[in-house]
């Protein structure tokens, strides 16, 4: 009997142990960027106009206030489309909590990459799915995007050099493929990815000026 339950208990681990990590595709060229009636026409790959919203919480695209950059400027069929199109860096980071989202799951980044912007505001970092650490095949996964222009190594000194347009998708939630109990599942797109609009932050230099005028006026008023 007890070698029974023992087999049991073994059998048990080695079909746990072949369940594996949750997985997904590092793009979004299944999303249309229109969620809920928000967004404008549905992109479907050569046509639609979708805008940026902040209802398009899923099956979101990427767009950029950047002129140079945006689809319409480059030729698309609507003129005035802000679909991001052009190469951009991009880094993905994932867990298998809102909390945990922290682990770099797939990047490119370089002032000449290519790849990662397929299609007008979609991007695609690798063809072959990846798995996301501590995951569970088959369950909720959660994921951020975010993609900078300019030739900086990391989001954050893009950031920090206030100079490129740069976007954060913040942390959303999305399912995840892999190896079931009930088998193979197969690894979605970022369909749960909001719009992503990337932005120009104001230079460090004009913040730095508005605090020194204002301590200045405020000493001013006091010594008055």
């Amino acid at each position: 009997m007890k070698k029974l339950i023992i087999s049991t208990i073994v059998a048990s681990g080695m079909a746990v142990a072949a369940f594996g990590q949750g997985t997904v595709f590092l793009d979004n060229q299944a999303n249309t960027g229109v969620f809920g009636g928000a967004g404008g026409t549905p992109f479907n790959g050569t046509s639609g106009d979708p805008v940026y919203s902040s209802l398009v919480t899923k099956n979101g695209l990427i767009f950029t206030d950047d002129p140079s950059g945006q689809a319409g400027h480059l030729g698309y069929t609507s003129t005035d489309s802000q679909m991001l199109g052009i190469d951009v860096n991009v880094a993905v980071w994932g867990g298998a909590s809102a909390t945990t989202a922290t682990n770099l799951i797939g990047s490119l980044t370089g002032s000449a990459i290519t790849g990662d912007n397929a299609n007008w505001g979609q991007l695609l970092i690798s063809g072959s799915q990846s798995a996301i650490p501590g995951s569970t095949a088959g369950a909720t996964i959660y994921l951020d995007v975010q993609a900078w222009e300019g030739n900086f190594a990391s989001y954050y000194a893009a950031e920090a050099g206030n100079e490129f347009y740069l976007g954060d998708t913040g942390v959303f939630a999305n399912a995840s493929g892999g190896i079931t109990a009930s088998g193979p599942v197969n690894p979605p797109d970022l369909t749960g990815m909001p719009d992503l609009y990337l932005f120009i932050d104001p230079e460090p230099s004009t913040f730095a000026l508005s605090s020194l005028g204002a301590a200045a006026l405020f000493l001013f008023r006091r010594k008055k």
